[in-house]
């Protein structure tokens, strides 16, 4: 019998055999925090916003002559305020958490319960804050109007695919920059062993369609009614009236709009001219440069026969992209033929 039982003993089972030849299988990821609610996220970033907006608004005021100058570039400043911010914020730095995703208990998780690099969060906000790159580098392409509507319409395509999969994923709130990283904004104020949540089906398909649709429609309006590049004999009048006039920038650009009214195609030329200036004035006193504006280019513009009307429009403001100032009024001059 003793020696029965020492056999036995020494020789496992069969199916302990089993078990322990066989590879064990990976554990899933154990969600112990719920997904953020829609509006706890959304208070939270409007308060980094805020938090980021207020030396973003003095820097605008303090530098808005020279801010004026760089045209669309000038949200290229903005997004170097909110690139590292976020991107430093929310990854295992700050433990996932802005300081408004500190205030609410929220926090930045991949799916696996692990914190995002450095590298990872900047990227991560690079896409959230794509509209605003696409648009700054618009700026660099001053002569080349179709160039700036595809950027454009790529950046507007971008915010339509981000709000839309966020609206869709109702469990997840998963939107275009935490599926690519595969992260998560998590309520930390309560755990929870529910089993986590599903991506809506075919969210991403949609919101592709939609931004693929919205890409495609912008730049089919924009080239419709579109902005060229006018005679570059204008670049030397344009330096005269900027200091003249104590403009900081001065541009033009040749408007083409095509109206259809009553089966017949109407073709609208216009001198599209935009003065900034940096000091905030009078409506008096914007007529007055309106006025001074549109009838010294018909006097040294010998080609200005060619445009239906002139419009010329005063901007007082700056353009940071995530916080801006601006106010404008314009007036149209009919050009008799």
């Amino acid at each position: 019998m003793s020696k029965t039982n020492q056999k036995q003993k020494s020789h496992p089972d069969n199916n302990t055999i089993q078990s322990a030849s066989q590879p064990s299988e990976p554990i899933s990821p154990k969600f112990t925090y719920p997904t953020a609610g829609f509006w706890r996220r959304m208070f939270a970033f409007l308060i980094d916003l805020v938090i980021l907006g207020i030396p973003a608004e003095v820097l605008g005021w303090v530098l808005m002559p020279w801010i004026n100058k760089l045209g669309n570039a000038s949200q290229l400043i903005g997004f170097i305020f909110v690139l590292p911010y976020f991107g430093m914020m929310n990854s295992s730095l700050r433990n996932g958490q802005t300081l408004g995703k500190t205030l609410l208990n929220l926090s930045v998780r991949r799916n696996n319960g692990d914190f995002l690099s450095p590298l990872q969060s900047v990227l991560r906000t690079f896409v959230l804050f794509g509209y605003m790159f696409f648009n700054g580098i618009t700026g660099f392409f001053p002569n080349a109007p179709r160039v700036n509507n595809v950027l454009f319409a790529i950046g507007l395509g971008l915010i339509v695919g981000l709000v839309l999969l966020y609206l869709i994923n109702k469990e997840t709130r998963q939107t275009g920059h935490d599926l690519i990283f595969d992260t998560r904004v998590i309520d930390l104020r309560k755990k929870t062993k529910e089993k986590p949540a599903k991506m809506a089906k075919y969210a991403w398909i949609i919101a592709l369609a939609f931004a693929l649709i919205t890409v495609g429609g912008q730049i089919v309006v924009a080239n419709q009614s579109s902005s060229q590049p006018v005679n570059s004999s204008l670049s030397a009048i344009s330096e005269k009236l900027t200091q003249e006039n104590n403009l900081s920038r001065l541009t033009f650009a040749d408007r083409t709009v095509r109206t259809n009214s009553n089966n017949e195609t109407q073709t609208t030329n216009t001198l599209m001219v935009r003065a900034y200036v940096s000091e905030k004035m009078s409506n008096e006193k914007i007529n007055e440069i309106c006025s001074k504006l549109a009838a010294e280019i018909q006097q040294q513009y010998a080609e200005v026969g060619q445009y239906d009307a002139i419009n010329v429009t005063v901007y007082y403001g700056f353009n940071l992209g995530f916080v801006s100032f601006n106010s404008n009024y314009g007036m149209t001059y009919p050009l008799s033929k």
